[in-house]
């Protein structure tokens, strides 16, 4: 099995479309590997919601997610 010491960084991206609109996600996760078996991450989520401008009574959004 392969680990890494040290700091560790992540990006991810995710996104989904439906007819009411979209919806994409990006992940920025840094964390810190002790050893082998203990590590912290820490990530925070920014989320981009684009409503379909056809569909009445909605609204698009920027933000950030839960920590």
């Amino acid at each position: 099995m392969l680990y890494s010491l040290g700091l560790i960084w992540y990006e991810s991206v995710q996104g989904s479309s439906h007819v009411d609109g979209r919806v994409t996600r990006f992940d920025s996760i840094v964390g810190h590997n002790f050893n082998r078996y203990f590590g912290a991450d820490l990530g925070v989520p920014f989320l981009f919601v684009r409503a379909d401008t056809t569909t009445s009574g909605t609204t698009s959004a920027n933000g950030i997610g839960n920590v």
